[in-house]
């Protein structure tokens, strides 16, 4: 017998089969809360063994584990503070993340961007996918220019559709299934992209330190991460390649130099900061603009076509990318460092690019100052020694890693373009089945 429908007068639920009800998250939920953050200035906040959540821990799954922990003595200084038992859900409410959702097998407390909801009246998993199938919804609801955010009282307004007991439980079961099964696809895309990566990276550092021509005679170079090379390469440190300008190679202002309040719109000169550097050769990324007259005063820092700019500070210190004819001037924010090649030297700036992708790839140990954030040294950097091939073999080996890294990447794309279509299609499944448009047989 067909299922009858009728419209559950809720704009992100849509028809729900006759016998279902809708109710609201307040409705079903008899506890309600969210949290705060301890300040930073105390040293000993986060030392303890209470879990911490924080919008960034929620994977839209099961979480287990979290990145902070607060003491006892903490907990006491903040009445905002409440350890929830496990299990609750709890969904993100602030940024990026907003809407992502994660039942917590662990019990702790959070910050101020989660809200948590335990103790309910309804199949504690199925309501997880049901609010989970709101995230699109909550995230249209979000407001704010720069952090969009949902509050906690648009959480408790959210209506969901509510099946009876066992219908709840056949959903959940069918869904953790299927789920399930989803995820493990996902993760084995994953994996395969992690192992192209590599192949990738191992195929750069091979061709930059060997060469392409396995007949040629070699030699030891004295450098651990580069072994032998072609007997008549030369091994050279980056100042031996870098122009003869004083500012050939440079860092970025720092401190009072070039602050935020000095970024404006559609200004005449674009900044380039370490996270316009990603994976691939040129960089090309929602650059940051200052005046032409803030320019004047950092002018040191300027950086032109083809310079090679390597990321100084932060996660993805050592990444490198080359820079690409722009449209305005440049220059490098402190987070980054530039190097202007000297054209006398016979250096191809892809190849100098290459080289730094090898030695990011191998680690920058001696390299780097252990602070409490990592940076690339200036001085260290200045002395790294590289292998020094002659220009036309220079040229063959970046065309040759252009077309094989572009092989590789299109690979990684066709993985990364499954895995996107296996999320939007458990997004599709627990819609389908959490709002009875489909019906589990």
């Amino acid at each position: 017998m067909a299922r009858e429908y009728r419209d559950s007068g809720i704009e992100w639920i849509g028809q729900i089969p006759k016998q279902w009800e809708v109710n609201k998250i307040n409705r079903l939920f008899s506890t309600i809360g969210s949290g705060t953050t301890p300040t930073s200035t105390d040293n000993d906040a986060y030392i303890g063994h209470i879990n911490w959540i924080q919008s960034g821990d929620l994977n839209g799954s099961v979480l287990e584990v979290v990145k902070n922990r607060i003491s006892e003595d903490t907990l006491s200084k903040y009445s905002a503070l409440t350890v929830y038992n496990a299990p609750f859900i709890i969904i993100a409410m602030y940024g990026a993340s907003v809407g992502n959702i994660s039942i917590s097998t662990i019990d702790g407390c959070c910050n101020q961007a989660c809200c948590v909801l335990c103790k309910s009246n309804i199949n504690f998993k199925y309501a997880f996918y049901a609010i989970k199938s709101s995230q699109r919804y909550l995230v249209y609801k979000a407001v704010g220019g720069g952090q969009p955010n949902i509050s906690q009282n648009t959480l408790k307004q959210l209506w969901i559709p509510v099946p009876n007991l066992p219908a709840q439980q056949k959903i959940t079961d069918f869904l953790d299934k299927v789920c399930g099964e989803v995820d493990e696809m996902v993760a084995l895309q994953e994996t395969m992209i992690e192992e192209l990566k590599a192949y990738k990276q191992s195929v750069i550092t091979e061709a930059v330190t060997k060469g392409l021509n396995p007949n040629v005679p070699m030699r030891d170079s004295g450098i651990d991460w580069i072994g032998e090379t072609p007997e008549h390469w030369d091994i050279v440190p980056i100042k031996y390649i870098k122009g003869s300008d004083k500012n050939a190679f440079a860092d970025g202002p720092f401190g009072s130099n070039l602050k935020s309040e000095h970024f404006i719109e559609n200004g005449d000169v674009i900044v380039i900061e370490s996270g316009n550097i990603t994976t691939g050769k040129f960089i090309y990324k929602d650059f940051k603009t200052i005046s032409k007259e803030h320019f004047e005063t950092i002018r040191r820092s300027e950086c032109k076509e083809n310079d090679v700019i390597i990321a100084k500070i932060g996660a993805n210190y050592g990444m490198a990318g080359i820079l690409p004819l722009l449209d305005k001037p440049s220059v490098v924010s402190g987070n980054s460092l530039k190097i202007t090649l000297d054209d006398n030297k016979m250096i191809n700036s892809i190849f100098v690019y290459l080289m730094m992708s090898a030695k990011w790839n191998n680690g920058f140990k001696g390299l780097v100052q252990e602070n409490a954030q990592p940076a690339l040294s200036l001085s260290g950097l200045n002395n790294f020694r590289m292998p020094y091939a002659p220009l036309p073999e220079q040229r063959i080996i970046a065309s040759y890693l252009d077309t094989k890294c572009s092989e590789i990447d299109s690979l990684i794309a066709l993985k990364q373009a499954k895995i996107e279509e296996l999320k939007e299609y458990k997004k599709s499944v627990i819609y389908e089945y959490v709002t009875g448009k489909k019906e589990v047989v």
